[in-house]
């Protein structure tokens, strides 16, 4: 387990060797499906908010990745309204989250959300719990997925860091991933 107040995107990479393949195919189809849904029901995504259509994607992305992991070992899926988590042994647990551009996700600033984005937590290292936020970059123009991203995220004060997922069938797990240079502030 991590030493520092965070862990590493390599040390994420490593833990969750056999989580991050899972959730890049459930992107994949997410995309496809949101696809479909834009060509059959045009009329509806003009219409409809933007908070309307992330909420679509994010159902449709969490209904996929839920159930590809939830039969692993050492994997809990909790779906219980309005918690919709992946926990992954004692260290990892998951949330899907559109990410702007900034690399900021939103949340209501409930009780149980800010618990759940607080730094790490845990006086021992081998006790520290890791929030992830398991997602996609958002591009408000297009009002559409660009990217299938992984962040860890502070609290409210943003990413500590963000990458963004590459298939790659050549890699040892499928997977490479870019850093995405933090946002400049405003």
């Amino acid at each position: 387990m991590y030493d520092e107040p965070y862990p590493t995107v390599e040390e994420v990479a490593e833990d969750l060797a056999d989580i991050i393949p899972l959730f890049s195919e459930a992107y994949s189809q997410t995309l496809q499906e949101y696809s479909r849904l834009r060509k059959e029901e045009a009329g509806l995504f003009a219409r409809s908010s933007k908070r309307t259509v992330a909420g679509i994607l994010h159902d449709l992305l969490w209904s996929s990745f839920s159930a590809r992991v939830a039969d692993l070992p050492n994997v809990t899926v909790i779906n219980e309204e309005p918690v919709h988590q992946v926990d992954v042994g004692l260290h990892y647990q998951i949330r899907i989250k559109r990410h702007g551009l900034n690399e900021r996700i939103r949340f209501y600033p409930t009780r149980a959300a800010m618990e759940f984005w607080a730094p790490a937590r845990g006086t021992f290292p081998a006790l520290r719990g890791c929030s992830l936020a398991f997602g996609y970059l958002w591009d408000p123009d297009l009002r559409a997925p660009t990217a299938p991203v992984i962040s860890l995220q502070d609290g409210r004060e943003g990413a500590v860091w963000m990458i963004r997922l590459v298939q790659d069938d050549a890699a040892v797990r499928g997977f490479s991933f870019e850093h995405v240079p933090p946002a400049l502030p405003d």
